[in-house]
Protein backbone atom coordinates (compact mmCIF):
# COMPACT_ATOMS: atom_id res chain seq x y z
CA UNK A 1 0.00 0.00 0.00
CA UNK A 2 1.39 3.40 -0.99
CA UNK A 3 -0.43 5.41 1.65
CA UNK A 4 1.11 7.11 4.66
CA UNK A 5 1.08 5.62 8.13
CA UNK A 6 -1.70 6.89 10.36
CA UNK A 7 0.29 6.46 13.57
CA UNK A 8 0.13 9.59 15.67
CA UNK A 9 -2.06 11.57 18.04
CA UNK A 10 -4.83 13.95 16.96
CA UNK A 11 -6.90 16.39 19.00
CA UNK A 12 -10.53 16.49 17.88
CA UNK A 13 -12.77 19.57 17.88
CA UNK A 14 -14.03 18.54 21.32
CA UNK A 15 -10.54 18.76 22.79
CA UNK A 16 -9.92 15.01 23.13
CA UNK A 17 -6.73 13.25 22.01
CA UNK A 18 -7.15 10.24 19.73
CA UNK A 19 -4.71 7.76 18.20
CA UNK A 20 -4.87 7.85 14.40
CA UNK A 21 -3.99 10.75 12.10
CA UNK A 22 -6.65 9.66 9.59
CA UNK A 23 -9.12 8.20 12.05
CA UNK A 24 -9.27 4.66 13.38
CA UNK A 25 -11.24 1.47 12.79
CA UNK A 26 -12.08 -1.68 14.72
CA UNK A 27 -13.56 -5.03 13.71
CA UNK A 28 -16.62 -6.62 15.27
CA UNK A 29 -16.47 -10.16 13.89
CA UNK A 30 -19.49 -12.36 14.51
CA UNK A 31 -20.30 -16.02 13.89
CA UNK A 32 -22.96 -18.63 14.74
CA UNK A 33 -22.99 -19.98 18.30
CA UNK A 34 -22.97 -23.81 18.14
CA UNK A 35 -24.33 -23.99 21.69
CA UNK A 36 -27.23 -21.65 21.00
CA UNK A 37 -28.97 -21.76 17.60
CA UNK A 38 -30.70 -18.47 18.43
CA UNK A 39 -27.46 -16.73 19.36
CA UNK A 40 -24.18 -15.58 17.90
CA UNK A 41 -20.58 -15.27 19.00
CA UNK A 42 -18.47 -12.10 18.80
CA UNK A 43 -14.69 -11.79 18.78
CA UNK A 44 -13.37 -9.83 21.77
CA UNK A 45 -9.85 -8.62 22.54
CA UNK A 46 -8.29 -8.20 26.00
CA UNK A 47 -6.00 -5.20 25.77
CA UNK A 48 -2.39 -5.35 26.95
CA UNK A 49 -1.68 -3.58 30.24
CA UNK A 50 0.63 -1.01 28.63
CA UNK A 51 -1.95 0.14 26.07
CA UNK A 52 -4.54 2.89 26.46
CA UNK A 53 -7.12 1.65 28.98
CA UNK A 54 -5.06 -1.53 29.28
CA UNK A 55 -6.68 -4.52 30.93
CA UNK A 56 -10.09 -3.78 29.46
CA UNK A 57 -11.94 -5.66 26.73
CA UNK A 58 -12.78 -4.26 23.32
CA UNK A 59 -12.43 -4.91 19.61
CA UNK A 60 -9.22 -5.35 17.64
CA UNK A 61 -8.53 -2.09 15.89
CA UNK A 62 -6.25 0.87 15.44
CA UNK A 63 -5.16 3.79 13.31
CA UNK A 64 -6.10 3.89 9.64
CA UNK A 65 -3.42 4.57 7.05
CA UNK A 66 -4.01 7.43 4.63
CA UNK A 67 -5.34 5.35 1.73
CA UNK A 68 -7.13 2.61 3.68
CA UNK A 69 -10.87 2.22 3.88
CA UNK A 70 -12.31 1.50 7.33
CA UNK A 71 -12.85 -2.15 6.35
CA UNK A 72 -9.28 -2.56 5.13
CA UNK A 73 -7.90 -1.04 8.31
CA UNK A 74 -10.16 -3.05 10.62
CA UNK A 75 -9.33 -6.34 8.89
CA UNK A 76 -5.61 -5.59 8.97
CA UNK A 77 -5.71 -4.75 12.68
CA UNK A 78 -7.69 -7.91 13.52
CA UNK A 79 -5.11 -9.95 11.62
CA UNK A 80 -2.20 -8.26 13.42
CA UNK A 81 -3.68 -8.30 16.94
CA UNK A 82 -5.78 -11.49 16.99
CA UNK A 83 -4.43 -13.48 14.03
CA UNK A 84 -7.88 -13.52 12.41
CA UNK A 85 -7.65 -14.55 8.74
CA UNK A 86 -9.20 -11.60 6.83
CA UNK A 87 -9.93 -13.82 3.83
CA UNK A 88 -12.52 -15.75 5.86
CA UNK A 89 -14.78 -12.91 6.96
CA UNK A 90 -17.17 -10.69 5.04
CA UNK A 91 -17.62 -7.01 5.93
CA UNK A 92 -21.38 -6.45 6.23
CA UNK A 93 -21.96 -3.03 7.79
CA UNK A 94 -20.33 -0.15 9.64
CA UNK A 95 -21.05 2.21 12.53
CA UNK A 96 -19.17 5.53 12.69
CA UNK A 97 -18.59 7.41 15.92
CA UNK A 98 -18.05 11.09 15.03
CA UNK A 99 -15.89 13.16 17.36
CA UNK A 100 -15.62 16.35 15.32
CA UNK A 101 -12.77 16.11 12.84
CA UNK A 102 -11.93 12.54 13.92
CA UNK A 103 -13.89 9.33 13.43
CA UNK A 104 -13.82 5.81 14.80
CA UNK A 105 -15.38 3.24 12.47
CA UNK A 106 -16.65 -0.11 13.76
CA UNK A 107 -16.81 -2.57 10.87
CA UNK A 108 -19.13 -5.54 11.40
CA UNK A 109 -17.87 -8.66 9.62
CA UNK A 110 -19.46 -12.08 9.36
CA UNK A 111 -17.70 -15.43 9.63
CA UNK A 112 -19.16 -18.83 8.79
CA UNK A 113 -17.88 -20.16 12.11
CA UNK A 114 -15.75 -19.13 15.08
CA UNK A 115 -12.39 -19.01 13.33
CA UNK A 116 -9.05 -19.78 15.01
CA UNK A 117 -7.64 -16.72 16.78
CA UNK A 118 -4.82 -16.05 19.22
CA UNK A 119 -3.39 -13.04 20.99
CA UNK A 120 -0.35 -11.39 19.44
CA UNK A 121 1.17 -11.17 22.97
CA UNK A 122 2.00 -7.50 22.44
CA UNK A 123 -1.15 -5.41 22.05
CA UNK A 124 -3.44 -8.29 22.99
CA UNK A 125 -3.26 -10.62 25.98
CA UNK A 126 -6.34 -12.67 25.09
CA UNK A 127 -8.57 -13.09 22.04
CA UNK A 128 -11.70 -15.18 22.23
CA UNK A 129 -15.15 -15.72 20.76
CA UNK A 130 -17.85 -15.01 23.36
CA UNK A 131 -21.64 -15.21 23.31
CA UNK A 132 -23.17 -11.83 22.57
CA UNK A 133 -24.89 -11.68 25.97
CA UNK A 134 -21.52 -12.02 27.74
CA UNK A 135 -20.11 -8.76 26.38
CA UNK A 136 -21.96 -6.63 28.94
CA UNK A 137 -20.41 -8.69 31.74
CA UNK A 138 -16.86 -7.68 30.79
CA UNK A 139 -14.86 -4.66 31.91
CA UNK A 140 -15.05 -2.79 28.61
CA UNK A 141 -12.83 -0.07 27.19
CA UNK A 142 -14.77 3.16 27.93
CA UNK A 143 -14.87 4.23 24.29
CA UNK A 144 -16.23 0.86 23.20
CA UNK A 145 -18.67 0.74 26.12
CA UNK A 146 -20.11 4.11 25.09
CA UNK A 147 -20.86 3.01 21.54
CA UNK A 148 -21.66 -0.65 22.26
CA UNK A 149 -25.47 -0.16 22.53
CA UNK A 150 -25.55 1.45 19.07
CA UNK A 151 -23.12 -1.07 17.56
CA UNK A 152 -25.09 -3.95 19.09
CA UNK A 153 -28.27 -2.56 17.49
CA UNK A 154 -26.57 -2.72 14.08
CA UNK A 155 -25.44 -6.28 14.81
CA UNK A 156 -28.93 -7.35 15.86
CA UNK A 157 -30.37 -5.91 12.66
CA UNK A 158 -27.86 -7.96 10.66
CA UNK A 159 -28.48 -11.14 12.61
CA UNK A 160 -32.22 -11.06 12.88
CA UNK A 161 -33.63 -7.82 14.27
CA UNK A 162 -34.58 -8.09 17.92
CA UNK A 163 -32.68 -11.33 18.55
CA UNK A 164 -29.16 -12.49 17.82
CA UNK A 165 -30.27 -15.17 15.37
CA UNK A 166 -28.22 -15.37 12.18
CA UNK A 167 -30.17 -15.03 8.92
CA UNK A 168 -31.38 -18.33 7.47
CA UNK A 169 -29.80 -17.48 4.11
CA UNK A 170 -26.52 -16.15 5.46
CA UNK A 171 -24.01 -15.38 2.67
CA UNK A 172 -20.97 -17.62 2.49
CA UNK A 173 -17.66 -16.27 3.70
CA UNK A 174 -15.77 -14.72 0.81
CA UNK A 175 -12.26 -13.34 0.48
CA UNK A 176 -12.18 -9.88 2.05
CA UNK A 177 -9.03 -8.54 0.45
CA UNK A 178 -8.60 -4.93 -0.67
CA UNK A 179 -11.23 -5.04 -3.45
CA UNK A 180 -13.87 -6.90 -1.44
CA UNK A 181 -13.20 -4.86 1.67
CA UNK A 182 -13.32 -1.58 -0.21
CA UNK A 183 -16.66 -2.52 -1.82
CA UNK A 184 -18.12 -3.55 1.54
CA UNK A 185 -16.92 -0.37 3.21
CA UNK A 186 -18.34 1.87 0.49
CA UNK A 187 -21.67 0.05 0.59
CA UNK A 188 -21.84 0.20 4.36
CA UNK A 189 -20.84 3.85 4.51
CA UNK A 190 -23.53 4.74 2.00
CA UNK A 191 -26.17 3.04 4.13
CA UNK A 192 -25.09 3.45 7.73
CA UNK A 193 -21.77 5.26 7.82
CA UNK A 194 -23.35 8.32 9.46
CA UNK A 195 -25.83 6.87 11.88
CA UNK A 196 -25.27 9.74 14.26
CA UNK A 197 -22.61 10.72 16.70
CA UNK A 198 -21.94 8.43 19.62
CA UNK A 199 -20.89 9.66 23.04
CA UNK A 200 -17.62 11.51 22.80
CA UNK A 201 -15.18 9.39 24.82
CA UNK A 202 -11.55 9.37 23.66
CA UNK A 203 -10.16 6.16 22.18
Amino acid sequence: MSGLSGNGWVTCEQGHRHWGLYGAAGLLAFAPDPADPAGCLVLMQHRAAWSHQGGTWGLPGGAMDSEETPAEAALREADEECMLDPALVLARDMYTDEHGGWRYHTVLAQAAQALPVRADAYETTDARWLPLAHVDQLELHPGFAATWPAVRAVLLRLTGGTSSRLPASRPAAVPAGPVAARHAAVTAAGQHGRMGSGPSIPR
